[in-house]
């Protein structure tokens, strides 16, 4: 009950998948704003389901995070249902033959809807600096 809460409260997605980046679970908490359906990527290689571009940053946070044990951050974006999202995923290794991604989508922070009042609206960019709680590494 404590872990399903715990899920419920979190509006990050989640992705385990094997180290080479083949899907295996997921938790999101409304998964038609995922990139792909879950049958579409479920047991399937992220290079076979991502843009390439997404799959080839994904896999090698994979690698750093295998080598150094450490958490890896990467920021990517995504066309999601018509519009260009910004992403931030965070992956560590679990249980010695698996990886967790927690990924957020940082679209409002990266590319706020800055116009006054009656006007058009413009876009910027901001820096988003990485938050990674030290206790971040373990997964059980």
């Amino acid at each position: 009950a404590r872990n399903r809460a715990i899920l419920r409260a979190i509006p990050d997605w989640m992705f385990l998948t094997t180290l080479d980046g083949v899907f295996l679970d997921f938790h999101a908490q409304d998964a038609s704003k995922l990139y792909a359906p879950p049958a579409a990527f479920i047991g399937r290689a992220m290079r076979d389901v991502l843009p390439a571009p997404v799959a080839h940053a994904l896999a090698e946070a994979f690698t750093r995070a295998i080598a150094t044990n450490e958490p890896e951050k990467i920021e990517y974006t995504l066309d999601t249902g018509g519009r260009e999202g910004f992403y931030e995923a965070v992956v560590v290794t679990c249980d010695g033959d698996k990886i967790l991604s927690i990924v957020r989508d940082i679209t409002e922070l990266v590319v706020p809807d800055v116009s006054p009042v009656g006007t058009s609206p413009s876009r910027c960019s901001v820096v988003v600096p990485a938050l990674v709680p030290d206790n971040f590494s373990t997964c059980t």
